[in-house]
């Protein structure tokens, strides 16, 4: 989808790992080169920045929350050999 208003917004959507950050990189280096225009060097630089900053925390916070995920299966991994374990001790009883 793109709209090219007062602040000519563009919205890329698609799955993970479709060249999205790749596209909107690549057009804006495009303009910048075509219009020789020093803002959009600018913003393409800042834009770089933005997205490996993006990248780095994105991939961090998916990090952390796979080891949260972790920790919850193996949690409720222990719970259940636990409850395994008493169940066997009262069938012995029986």
């Amino acid at each position: 989808t793109v709209d090219f208003g007062e602040s000519n917004t563009c919205m890329l959507i698609g799955p993970s790992g479709c060249e999205k950050t790749a596209c909107k990189l690549g057009s804006t280096r495009i303009v910048s080169d075509k219009l020789d225009n020093k803002y959009l060097e600018d913003k393409y630089r800042d834009s770089v920045n933005i997205f490996q900053k993006l990248d780095k925390e994105t991939n961090e916070s998916l990090t952390e929350l796979a080891n949260y995920e972790q920790e919850d299966i193996d949690w409720k991994k222990e719970r259940d050999t636990q409850f395994l374990n008493k169940r066997k001790l009262q069938w012995q009883f029986l």
